[in-house]
């Protein structure tokens, strides 16, 4: 093989990989190039004799890219990732289901029930944080001075427990209100 070939060859492989990034979805029927992309060895050893690319062993490509790129092959590496990652996108794009399908409901239905469960864990140290702040605020109403301030305070406890009953946390409240009892 003539250096001429080898370099054109090097130069259409870095081609190919700026097609797949611009659009990556006129390359979803390549499987060879979408196996080639997985890794360094399997891109240098991808063959396209209608591109001009010529296989090569991982350390001959690595050579002849450190002579024709500035950043040598990082450069090639950097772009076989990016052309990686933009058939993955565009593959998952394409086998997106069709809105208001059986698949579609079904996805749906799963990031509702994610978004439900770290709602629910937000709740749970949310209502805990807010149990704590109750048990401060009775030590502080309980060092006070004045008899009158006691009540009031103790009024406004109150208050803030029915509220937190009302809102579905009430064996929480009293769970934790029976811990700080004990302690």
């Amino acid at each position: 093989m003539t250096k001429k070939i080898r370099l054109n060859s090097t130069q259409s492989l870095k081609q190919l990989l700026e097609d797949v990034i611009k659009s990556p979805t006129d390359f979803l029927d390549n499987q060879l190039l979408i196996d080639s992309l997985t890794a360094q060895g399997k891109l240098a050893a991808f063959e396209d004799a209608s591109r001009g690319i010529k296989k090569c062993s991982l350390n001959t490509l690595k050579e002849r890219a450190g002579r024709e790129f500035i950043t040598g092959f990082t450069e090639l590496d950097e772009l076989r990732n990016s052309a990686k990652s933009a058939i993955k996108t565009a593959q998952s794009i394409k086998n997106k289901p069709k809105p208001g399908t059986k698949a579609d409901l079904k996805d749906k239905k799963g990031k509702l029930k994610y978004e439900l469960q770290k709602v629910r864990e937000r709740n749970l140290v949310m209502t805990h944080f807010m149990i704590q702040i109750q048990r401060a605020a009775e030590v502080i109403v309980e060092k006070l001075d004045c008899e009158k301030s006691k009540i009031l305070y103790r009024r406004e406890l109150e208050i803030i427990h029915t509220k937190l009953a009302s809102a579905g946390e009430s064996d929480f409240a009293l769970l934790l209100r029976q811990e700080s009892i004990d302690e």
